[in-house]
Order: structure tokens, then C-alpha cells, then sequence
């Protein structure tokens, strides 16, 4: 992490870095990330590892689904972690490495690697993705949950659940609490989806409404 900055400051160096208006639906995702990543900034055993990564770039993905103009989005995630201290190259390859890893690997290996039952280059790739008892943040949940999506354990069999169970309480989390978080992202991303269309319907609307008022008026003026 770089240096350590207020909440208010982070926000200054955010809107320097983004200095472009941001639509009301997307200001709530930002603010939140800010705050967020701001206060992790301030914990001695909090370390950006793949899971984080994976998580935050999740978030923001799902989150900013929509946001236009498309050449500004781009933009936003490398103001945040800017303004909070991440590196933002580190983070995309954290990110990229943890999906890479989630697609060749099964939990199994990854216990057995962390005791060093794999060899060492195998074994620093996942102490590098999987910081065990990092500090807890729901960015890490996320991260975990689609680390398992990507190794399609997310099914409802009770050695899937065990396998899950037994990942989780090695890094350091609670599954009740992994649980928690994973539903509550899930509920978010459900809500986001339905105030996006209402936003489309309202645009439709709105240029129908338009597109009636000009037809109209030229109407009356022949």
C-alpha cells in the first residue's frame, strides 16, 4: 500500500484523477469503494494478494455495467486505487493471475501446495495469490467466490460445501460470514441490473415523449 490518506483525501485525489461528472447510479459504487479501500489502507495485516484483486475487479466490473461514455470507464477503477493507495497494474495482475490459477487447480492442491507438498515455484504462485489470515474485507469474499465459480465448485453437493468450508477456514474466513457477503453481492448486482432498466425505460421514454412533442409542434406550425 502507498501512503496513508484521509477519507476526504482519497476522494480529492480520485475526482483530480476523474475529473468527469458521474451518473448518480454509479456515485454510490464509487464513494463506497473509496471509503472502503481507504480504511484498509490503515490495517498493519492487510496486503493486496490475488483474492482481493480478483475481488475488487469483480465489483467494479459488475457494478459499472453500463457506464457511459465507455472511454471514461476505463478510467475510474485506476482513479480509485490511485487515490487509496493500490497499485492498479498490481492489482489487474493479481486479478489475471488468480483467474489463471482458479482454471488449472483444484482446492486439494492448493492445501497441499500451501504445506509444501508442491514444488516451490507452484507453492510461491499461490502464497502470491492466497494471503492466509489477510484482514478480512467483503472485497476478499467476493474475490473467493469467484475464484470457486472459476474452479465450478459453487454446486450444492456436500463435498463441494466441505471443500468450500475447508478453503475458507484455511485463508482465515468464516463461512457463515463468507456466506453473508456473497449473498448480499448477489442481492446488489440484482438491484443494479433493475435500476439500469429503469434508466433504459426511462430514456426510451423520455425520447418518445420528445419525438411526440416535435411532431406536434411541427404539425401546428403548417
Amino acid at each position: 500500500m502507498g501512503e496513508r490518506q484521509t477519507v476526504s483525501e482519497s476522494k480529492a485525489i480520485f475526482h483530480k484523477e476523474f475529473p468527469f461528472v458521474v451518473p448518480a447510479v454509479y456515485r454510490r459504487l464509487i464513494d463506497e469503494l473509496i471509503v472502503e479501500l481507504n480504511l484498509l489502507s490503515h490495517q498493519e495485516d492487510f496486503e493486496p494478494d490475488g483474492m482481493f484483486s480478483l475481488g475488487l475487479t469483480s465489483i467494479f466490473n459488475e457494478f459499472s455495467k453500463g457506464y457511459q461514455p465507455e472511454t471514461q470507464k476505463s478510467k475510474i477503477l485506476p482513479a480509485i486505487c490511485k487515490a487509496t493507495g493500490l497499485s492498479f497494474q498490481k492489482i489487474q495482475d493479481f486479478s489475471n493471475n488468480a483467474k489463471d490459477l482458479a482454471n488449472k487447480i483444484s482446492i486439494e492442491e492448493i492445501k497441499d501446495a500451501s504445506k509444501g507438498n508442491k514444488n516451490k515455484e507452484e507453492a510461491n504462485l499461490i502464497k502470491g495469490i492466497i494471503k492466509v489470515n489477510n484482514h478480512y474485507s467483503r472485497i476478499i469474499a467476493i474475490g473467493l467466490f469467484k475464484f470457486y465459480e472459476a474452479m465450478d465448485v459453487l454446486k450444492t453437493s456436500s463435498q463441494d460445501d466441505t471443500l468450500i468450508r475447508d478453503l475458507s477456514s484455511y485463508i482465515g474466513i468464516k463461512k457463515e460470514r463468507f456466506d453473508k457477503d456473497v449473498s448480499i453481492y448477489k442481492s446488489n448486482i440484482d438491484k443494479i441490473e433493475k435500476a439500469l432498466e429503469l434508466i433504459q425505460l426511462n430514456i426510451k421514454d423520455e425520447k418518445r415523449r420528445s419525438k411526440e412533442k416535435k411532431e406536434n409542434q411541427e404539425a401546428n406550425t403548417e
